[in-house]
Order: structure tokens, then C-alpha cells, then sequence
């Protein structure tokens, strides 16, 4: 028989360090608390305290008949298959002098159940003496293991081998080994696997065998299960969307949640389950998750914090275009938080160009792949209708917009070399506000209405910035020169609070200014590349003192000082995907949409402490309006197993303790509970986890 010690050596390391750092391993040389076993001492619950139980069935009815023993080395006939030699494990191996075995003094009449008070993710160890030297191979000693979960399914099997070697006419059964206790590893379990119970069964052809393992390791439960509890946003303006997301650890997935805010000091209340969740605080409140694991474990996370805020920075937000995925993104100034507003493609969007707010709660949104202005709901996003439709009034590639001080629409139509106006109530044609190529006008891109009232508009095909009447569109000539200070392919453009005009320039990568009444160079603020720029597109001045620019090549919108043209930052975005045009001054946080705050008249409960327990558990619940309470215990079938209480009740937290016993005061068995507070026509629950 070869001899693979350098193998099981092996094996033996890479299944310790394999195993949780939790397991147990059982050598059967010691009882728990340090008593050593003895010969032929009868094993079945001794090792309750490691979780395990160990049982004999019987093969053909399946039926407990017996438990199996300690054998220890030098014992033949109680542990293998009865040869002259003694049992003594090679010292190679490292083993111990004593393994778990049969009941009878030769033979397997019986299969070994280990059995576990909790479900376990590993099981491993070492079956002895697994040789044969029957010629052909197996199965001639063969082991066969299965695990079993707890609806007593298999769920993983092993199967054994022996190695075959030269014969040993020393042994009662010729098929045998010498005795030399030999062994091989067995290991179960894993990822996502819960085994309630093993099953050994011998399945080989050898006669005379008996069965004998050492080396049990045990990996129970893991550590408790945990939860924290984020949001999106530690600071948002009132009704602004923040996103709370739980983070669960250890225990056993899958994992449930439920949401809890708090109504006043102490007092919680659950408003939604699931995982990550959207709320829309009105003030300034404290949330929390509780996580309950697959086997009814439970933990409650730390509150977090979401604050309201009020003041500039909530005026208004940062509104992103993005013309290669069709969206439109939003960034609050005070939450530091980018999220999609409008989703990609929403209402038909194609290449999302220029944006405004029409004072009316709407954002109009160019699609210039399709040469039609969308509008949008400015709180929600929602799509509410094309409001120009494709190729109205003559409208081809729009590019830029505003919205005039008669409330009407323009529109800059890139392909036609024209300014366009459309009625600001219903979007219908009012003809072209800047005649096609009117005053040299070459692919207008970014326009913008001036403090003077007069249209100013970026010409890209020409580097000119071009002004007009703001109330005829009749031309009043190149307001910046063509090639003004450098300008190369001017697009977006804005007056800052200085008064000064700031031009996106496409090609240098930078922002220019200008005198805002003569047009006259003053410098290039932002220079060529600063922060990364590349592809400066649009340009807008934010309540924060920062001028934000939309960097198209490179998916941002950079920051910079509004007073010196210092970079500062980027915004906080991996959503944005070929920015083109932003937008300051729509009021999107403030919205219809109702604060995640439920009604004040609810029952909370709490997770029971501890969860799970033996003997006893304490749970907390709260109570709204004083009332008489009743709190009971039923099982996972909904039976009645206890009334912890019954009694009349103060408004606000109180606490009832559960010793596990029923109604009639008995023990009640290990299992998952769920405790009720019912009064007042309300009612809460939670769950609890008895171990016994």
C-alpha cells in the first residue's frame, strides 16, 4: 500500500487553514472541560457543549440503535477490522491515541450520525485504517459521507477509497489492511452552505471493518450577525432625496432589513424593508436599519444622522446634460450628492444638449439627435411631453437655450445658423427671433440673454461672439471680435457676478473673459487644461462661489474659484458621461414628493437582547398612547406559546422578558419566535432565535 505521507500532511495543513477561525476540532482524548475519555466509554452528547451529538442508526430502518465509543490505541478488535497487529497509528501521521468508532467489537452494522444543535458551515476530519488489498480496487474499504441540511436534504457527499496494497494474511478478513491506522481526510461544507447533520455509511465490499475517525473539527456559527447603516448624504436641503444603504456582516445570508426612523427621542418607527432605501426627510432626522440573518439573528445598526439645511446653497442646483448616455444629472451644493435626474433616454432624449428652467417647475432639455426640445418635471425628473417637436419651426441640431424675459423659449439651431423662438406656455413655433446667418452668425451654440437684455450668442464655426436686440433679434454686430484674446470655437457662455462676460472655449480647453460691456479681452481665467480640462463645453456661475465648467472629454465638471480661476475639485460623479451643458438656478430639491415620516400612532418593537438566546431574552417596545397591552409568543406555525404580558400601559418604551418556557412551563425547543405587542388596534413584531 503506498504510503502518502507527504500528501495527507498537506491536506491536513490546507484544511486548518481552510477553516474558520471559529472551528472546533475534536480529538476524542479529552471530554469538553478537560476530563480525559476513556476505553470503550459510550459517545453521544459528551460534546454538546462543541454543538455536536452523535447517534448509531440502523441501515435498513434508518432508526437510532445505539451510540458509538471511544477506542483507544492497542484495542484491535474494538476499532478496525480485528487483525493481530495493534491498532498503534503510524507516528507519521500525528494522531492521537484515541478515535470514535462503532459499538461492536468488529463490524459496521450500523451508520454514524453526527448531529448539530446548530447549522455549521465546515465539518472535516480523518477516517483510520481506510486500506484494502484486494486486487482490482475499489471499492473495497469505501466510506460514503453525507450532509444533510435541515429539512434533511443532501446536500454535499464524500466517497472514501481505499488504497490498494500487498496482502496481510495476519488479518481476520483477507480483503483488510494490517491494522496500521492509516488515514484519509474527509472535508465538507462551504460557502453558503449550512449542514444540519453528517451521515457515515460503508459501502465498500471488505467484510470485518470497522469504522474509527479522529481529528473532528467543527466549524459552528459564526460570529453574530452585524449591520451599519449609511446614507448618501450627511447635509441636504429639505425634500431632497438621500439614499440609506445597510451594510450587513457575519451571521447568515440571506439577510432581511427593516427601516426604522425616529418620530422623538426614543421613539422608532419601521417605514420600509428592503435594503437600500430612498427618503426625503423633511428635517432634520435619525434613521437606523435592524438586519435579520437567515437563521433569525438580529442586529441593530447605530442611527445616522441625515441633516436639513436651509440657506444659498439650497437655492438652487447644479443640472448636468449628458449627451452621450441622454441624461441630465443632478449635484447639490449643500448634500455634495450627484444623482440622475433624468434618466437615460427618458421621454425619447437623444444627445442631450442645452437646459433651462421655464419658472414653472419644468426643465426643457434640447435633444439634438432628433432636433426636438423635451420637458421634464425639475423635482422628479419625470417626462412630461415633447415640447417642441422634432424639425418645429424649421428647428435643426439644437444646441442652446433660454428662456427670455417674455417667458418665450429660444433656441439655437445649429444646422439652419439660426436663433429660433418657440411660445414659453406651449412650445409652438413664433419663427425665427435671429434670422438664419444673421450678423455673420456660423453654428450658434451657447446663447444666453445679457444684463442689458440683449441675446448674446457663442459663433463656434467662426470664434465670435455675436450680440442682437433682445427684443427684435435684429443684429448689433460681433460683441467679441472673430479671434478675440485667442477665442478658438467658443460654445458655452454666462455672465458672472462681476458683470464680466466667461466664454467655454472647445479647442484651448479654458475659460475666457471679457469686459460685459465692451467685450474687450481681459484674460483667460481658467488656463488651458487646469484641473484636467479638456473640452471646456459649458460655463455657470454656483451659490457656493465657484465656477463650475463641463468638462466633456474627461466625464467631469470642474470647480474653480469664481474670484481668482483657481482649480478647487472636480464633482463627485461617476454618473456622467459626456457632460455638454449645465445649469444653475432651477430649484429641483424642493419638491410635492411626501417625506418618508409615517403616522405617529404605531407600536415599535425592538430586536430581542440577546438574539439569538439561552436561556432568556429581553425585548423593548414602545407604545404610542397609553392602553392595555398584550405581548405573547407564538412558534414559526403561528401557535400561542406564551403571554409574556397583559396589563395596562403609559405611553412610551417598556421591556418584557421571555425565559423560554411555555404557558404550561415548559422548556420551549430551539427554534425561531415571533413576539407580538398588540393594543389600541395596533400591533409589532419581532423575531427571536431560542438555542437550546
Amino acid at each position: 500500500m503506498s504510503r502518502h505521507r507527504s500528501t495527507l500532511y498537506a491536506l491536513l495543513l490546507s484544511l486548518a487553514l481552510a477553516l474558520p477561525a471559529v472551528a472546533q476540532v475534536i480529538d476524542f482524548e479529552t471530554l469538553p472541560g478537560g476530563a480525559p475519555t476513556t476505553d470503550l466509554q459510550v459517545i453521544s452528547t459528551q460534546y454538546a457543549p462543541y454543538g455536536v451529538t452523535f447517534e448509531l442508526l440502523d441501515r435498513t430502518t434508518h432508526l437510532p440503535v445505539g451510540s458509538p465509543r471511544i477506542a483507544k490505541a492497542g484495542a484491535p478488535l474494538t476499532a478496525f477490522e480485528g487483525c493481530l497487529a495493534d491498532d498503534t497509528p503510524h507516528a507519521h501521521l500525528g494522531l492521537g491515541q484515541s478515535f470514535l468508532t462503532d459499538n461492536t467489537s468488529l463490524g459496521i452494522p450500523a451508520d454514524l450520525r453526527v448531529n448539530y444543535t446548530t447549522p455549521v458551515t465546515h465539518a472535516s476530519g480523518l477516517i483510520l485504517d481506510v486500506d484494502c488489498r484486494t486486487v482490482g480496487g475499489p471499492p473495497c474499504e469505501q466510506w460514503t459521507i453525507k450532509a444533510f441540511d435541515a429539512s434533511g436534504a443532501v446536500i454535499q457527499t464524500v466517497v472514501l477509497d481505499a488504497p490498494v496494497g500487498a496482502p496481510n494474511p495476519g488479518c481476520t478478513s483477507p480483503e483488510a489492511g494490517p491494522g496500521d491506522a492509516d488515514a484519509m481526510s474527509w472535508s465538507l461544507g462551504g460557502v453558503g452552505v449550512l449542514i444540519s447533520s453528517i451521515e457515515f455509511r460503508y459501502t465498500g465490499l471488505a467484510t470485518d471493518v470497522g469504522l474509527a475517525f479522529d481529528h473532528f473539527s467543527v466549524a459552528s456559527l459564526p460570529e453574530p450577525v452585524t449591520v451599519t447603516a449609511g446614507a448618501s448624504a450627511a447635509t441636504v436641503c429639505a425634500n431632497e432625496a438621500v439614499t440609506l444603504s445597510p451594510v450587513a456582516s457575519f451571521g447568515f445570508a440571506p439577510y432581511t432589513f427593516e427601516w426604522q426612523e425616529e418620530l422623538a427621542p426614543g421613539l422608532w418607527h419601521g417605514f420600509a424593508t428592503g435594503a437600500s432605501q430612498v427618503v426625503r426627510p423633511a428635517s432634520t432626522t435619525r434613521y437606523r436599519a435592524i438586519v435579520t440573518d437567515a437563521f433569525g439573528g438580529t442586529a441593530t445598526s447605530a442611527p445616522v444622522t441625515v441633516t436639513v439645511t436651509a440657506g444659498p446653497l439650497c437655492a438652487a442646483d447644479l443640472l448636468v446634460s449628458c449627451n452621450t448616455n441622454h441624461a441630465v444629472i443632478r449635484y447639490g451644493f449643500a448634500s455634495g450628492q450627484a444623482t440622475t435626474l433624468v434618466a437615460a433616454g427618458s421621454g425619447g432624449l437623444s444627445g442631450a444638449s442645452d437646459i433651462a428652467c421655464d419658472g414653472d417647475g419644468h426643465l426643457l432639455v434640447s435633444s439634438q439627435n432628433n432636433d426636438s426640445v423635451r420637458r421634464y418635471d425639475v423635482a422628479t425628473g419625470a417626462f412630461i411631453d415633447t415640447f417642441v417637436p422634432t424639425g418645429s419651426g424649421g428647428l435643426d441640431v439644437p444646441v442652446g437655450l433660454a428662456i427670455g424675459g417674455d417667458g418665450n423659449l429660444y433656441v439655437a439651431s445649429y444646422a439652419t445658423n439660426a436663433v429660433l423662438r418657440f411660445d414659453g406656455a406651449t412650445g409652438a413655433p413664433l419663427g425665427a427671433f435671429v434670422a438664419a446667418g444673421s450678423g455673420g452668425l456660423d453654428g450658434p451654440t451657447g446663447i444666453t440673454f445679457g444684463p442689458d437684455g440683449h441675446l448674446y450668442v457663442s459663433s463656434h464655426d467662426n470664434d465670435r461672439v455675436l450680440r442682437y436686440d433682445g427684443t427684435t433679434g435684429a443684429s448689433l454686430g460681433a460683441f467679441v471680435a472673430a479671434g478675440g484674446g485667442g477665442l478658438d470655437a467658443p460654445r458655452g457662455l454666462t455672465f458672472g457676478p462681476d458683470g464680466r462676460l466667461y466664454v467655454a472655449e472647445e479647442f484651448h480647453d479654458s475659460v475666457t473673459r471679457y469686459d460685459g460691456v465692451t467685450g474687450a479681452f481681459i484674460d483667460i481665467f481658467v488656463p488651458a487644461g487646469s484641473g484636467g480640462l479638456n473640452h471646456a463645453n459649458d460655463v455657470a456661475f454656483g451659490p457656493d462661489g465657484l465656477l463650475y465648467v463641463a468638462s466633456y472629454e474627461t466625464d467631469q465638471v470642474l470647480a474653480y474659484d469664481a474670484v481668482t480661476g483657481a482649480f478647487t475639485g472636480a464633482v463627485p460623479s461617476g454618473l456622467l458621461q459626456g457632460p455638454a451643458w449645465i445649469a444653475v438656478g432651477c430649484r429641483s430639491a424642493v419638491s410635492d414628493v411626501p417625506a418618508s415620516r409615517p403616522p405617529l400612532a404605531a407600536i415599535t418593537v425592538e430586536p430581542g437582547t440577546p438574539n439569538p438566546f439561552n436561556p432568556r431574552t429581553t425585548v423593548a417596545f414602545t407604545v404610542p398612547a397609553a392602553t392595555t397591552v398584550r405581548v405573547s409568543v407564538v412558534d414559526a406555525a403561528g401557535r400561542q406559546v406564551a403571554t409574556l404580558m397583559h396589563a395596562a400601559l403609559d405611553a412610551g418604551r417598556h421591556a418584557v422578558e421571555w425565559n423560554g418556557l411555555d404557558d404550561s412551563g415548559r422548556s420551549a425547543p430551539s427554534g425561531i419566535y415571533l413576539v407580538r405587542v398588540e393594543g389600541g388596534g395596533l400591533a409589532g413584531a419581532t423575531k427571536v432565535a431560542l438555542l437550546r
